[in-house]
């Protein structure tokens, strides 16, 4: 079997990593993968082609004018379309913007749709968000969850300084967008931190280029930082912060469980399908459900512990070699439909 895979230029990392690893796994079961940038490069020897790339609402790269043959997408979510115009709104895109987008995405989806022979989801709230806001067939959709690497991210024997908070630091980590919460973050760990000792905030985000001026929160770019240094960043916080207002999976919530932190998140979208009961699950649009869960990880040991322990655990569920022999399946069955 030959499948092209669009590949372009400029991507996710998290789309780059499921690339590599499901193509690893296809390729041991005899799957030749032939990437291709742009449509112009549309290797015409293939016998299907997948793109992996589908993610914010937006459509593939290829559809049926440019082939005759299957075509598979991996859709990552639908954020354009979930998230309100102000969630959405950033300093280069502004409300008419989304809301012309919208009608045009909408319009698209409408006349693609059935361009697709399989469609792999992220997870069951990005099937969901499919399923209600493009006209897509149930039983053409299949959530497939990824993974991470347990051999970089994985815990550290250090002991927590419960004694001296402000030599600890709670950790949220993002590539900046508006749904990924930051000023809510960062106005909840205000509030605790006028009550009682806490631990200082790493802020670790591209083009988050706001300054604060609450002490105790730090802003760093993530840009140019190898994988090592992630991992070791998971590994030496207190806590992980992560209530996104709007996940197709949620990467960084299994990585930081990997890497034996406990994790606080959203308990709506798909981070909550993520993390299980592995997690203290907070309204993302409740700064004092936020505070209050901060305030929680730092006073209640044993619950800290417990979802240490129930984390490193969740982990465990996901797999990529799991995740490679699911897209191998779908691969498979779309050859032979």
């Amino acid at each position: 079997m030959q499948i092209g895979i669009h590949t372009p230029e400029i991507n996710a990392q998290s789309f780059k990593i499921l690339i590599k690893k499901v193509t690893e796994e296809a390729s041991k079961a005899g799957v030749n993968f032939i990437p291709f940038k742009t449509i112009s490069e549309l290797p015409r020897n293939a016998d299907m082609y997948w793109d992996p790339n589908v993610g914010g609402g937006y459509l593939p790269v290829i559809n049926k004018h440019h082939t005759n043959k299957p075509i598979v997408i991996t859709f990552h979510g639908a954020r354009l379309f979930s998230l309100s115009l102000k969630e959405n709104k950033t300093d280069k895109i502004g409300y008419f913007q989304i809301i012309k987008e919208r009608l045009i995405m909408k319009r698209l989806w409408k006349k693609y749709a059935a361009h697709y022979d399989q469609i792999i989801t992220a997870s069951e709230y990005s099937k969901s968000e499919l399923l209600k806001y493009f006209p897509f067939e149930p039983k053409k959709i299949t959530p497939i969850y990824v993974s991470t690497d347990t051999n970089l991210f994985c815990p550290l024997n250090r002991r927590i300084d419960f004694t001296d908070l402000s030599k600890e630091y709670f950790l949220h980590f993002s590539v900046y967008q508006p749904a990924k919460n930051v000023e809510r973050i960062i106005r909840a760990y205000e509030m605790v931190a006028k009550n009682e000792s806490i631990p200082q905030l790493y802020i670790i985000s591209n083009n988050y280029n706001k300054k604060s001026s609450v002490h105790g929160v730090k802003i760093f770019e993530t840009r140019n930082r190898t994988k090592e240094e992630v991992a070791r960043l998971y590994q030496n916080a207190y806590a992980f912060i992560f209530p996104s207002l709007h996940e197709g999976f949620g990467v960084p919530i299994i990585e930081a469980m990997a890497c034996g932190i406990p994790v606080l998140t959203s308990g709506s979208t798909s981070c909550i399908e993520t993390a299980g009961n592995a997690a203290l699950l907070v309204n993302p649009r409740d700064v004092g459900q936020i505070a209050d869960g901060m305030s929680r990880l730092i006073n209640d040991t044993g619950y800290r512990n417990e979802l240490v322990k129930k984390g490193i655990e969740r982990v465990k569920f996901f797999s990529w070699a799991k995740c490679g022999k699911e897209h191998l399946n779908i691969f498979k069955k779309t050859q032979n439909e």
